[in-house]
């Protein structure tokens, strides 16, 4: 039935909705929007920092990086261990012939980003924290060629904000580069990959690792990974594929997965914000995951983390999911892609499920009729 200034009732309500919701978020700043906005104002705790960028004495920004640490044998252990478990499954095929690099994630070496390469090609990584007995915990992981704690789209955001600005010399652009004294760390908080940038003088400068957006520093609360990627009494070792101090397990007390579940859609958050006026949904544990989000279907769940949404650079979409079991123990990790990026994570499905909400989208109302 269509109304007299020519539009269906339906299309009034979508319309009316989608009003309602922007009201919402125009009083909501933890969700959507441009991070780097918060700081344009000259009284931003940043301001300093950004006068101190322009200072005469700099190094390029991979001179500053924090130095390497040699690789525990139970680490890689651990690592080979999860590649080998998921090569044998879609989409994770062929990752058996992969590279391995290291790098430790801050603060101190808790946690180790492990990026995949075959034929000069990246194809993944895993992010392993270690917990207070000695043994690993599989943090997240994942597959694509933009992979977290890249420097050059690090660079990019920095200089696009007006953070950095590339220097000359003798008629010649130099890189981008930070005064000389700084300091970049690759921080590591349970799902959120940050970077850390400290500049003599100024507050911290904190940017996520997959989207490159700079964001509010995150409560000592959310950086505190030994309490909550491992650490007594967080419940994560049990609700993620982990790793004993011991070597010598017989081949059956290893993890074993299976192929990862996708749905059919998409569901960037951004293009239909009718999601935002759905109840959330009540999730306790990672199996209900399978009903959720059942194979080939049309359905999309949504994740926000109230003021944390920043850190973790939700909201974003869930799209499926994928098992691992021990010893008829199974624990479940979410599949998480980042529009406009080349990535789909895989985070511990437990974890977002203590620290934010779920609800469907528009499209999975429509699947159910």
């Amino acid at each position: 039935m269509m109304t007299g200034f020519g539009l269906s009732r339906k299309t009034m309500f979508r319309r009316a909705m989608k009003m309602i919701v922007l009201l919402t978020l125009a009083g909501t700043a933890s969700i959507g929007g441009d991070a780097r906005s918060a700081y344009a104002s000259p009284d931003s705790q940043y301001t300093k920092a950004k006068e101190i960028f322009q200072a005469d004495s700099r190094i390029p920004l991979n001179a500053v990086l924090t130095a390497s640490a040699n690789v525990p044998d139970r680490l890689e252990a651990f690592a080979r261990q999860t590649v080998n478990g998921l090569a044998g499954h879609a989409p994770f095929n062929g990752w058996n012939e992969a590279g391995l690099d290291y790098t430790p994630l801050g603060p101190g070496t808790h946690s180790w980003l492990v990026t995949l390469e075959h034929d000069d090609k990246p194809l993944g990584y895993l992010i392993i924290t270690s917990d207070n007995a000695g043994g690993y915990v599989l943090s997240e992981y994942g597959l694509g060629t933009d992979l977290p704690y890249s420097l050059a789209p690090l660079e990019r955001a920095l200089a696009d904000g007006g953070w950095i600005t590339p220097g000359t010399k003798g008629g010649k652009t130099l890189l981008p580069s930070l005064p000389s004294g700084s300091r970049i760390e690759s921080v590591y908080a349970p799902a959120a990959p940050l970077w850390k940038i400290t500049i003599k003088g100024a507050k911290p400068l904190y940017v996520h690792a997959v989207t490159n957006e700079i964001i509010p520093e995150p409560t000592p609360e959310k950086l505190s990974q030994k309490s909550e990627a491992g650490g007594k009494g967080s419940g994560i070792t049990s609700a993620a594929v982990s790793l004993s101090p011991s070597l010598n397990l017989p081949p059956q007390r290893f993890w074993t997965t299976t192929q990862a579940t996708r749905t059919n859609s998409e569901g960037d958050p951004y293009s239909d914000l009718l999601w935002l006026a759905a109840p959330s949904l009540k999730v306790s544990s990672g199996s209900e995951f399978q009903k959720l989000l059942p194979a080939n279907s049309h359905k999309t769940l949504m994740f926000t983390a109230g003021k944390q949404n920043a850190s973790y650079a939700a909201p974003f979409s869930l799209t499926g999911w994928q098992r691992w079991t021990k010893q008829g123990t199974a624990v479940f990790y979410v599949t998480v892609p980042h529009r406009n990026l080349d990535i789909i994570r895989y985070i511990p499905a437990e974890h977002l499920i203590r620290s934010g909400q779920f609800r469907e989208t528009s499209n999975s109302f429509s699947s159910n009729g």
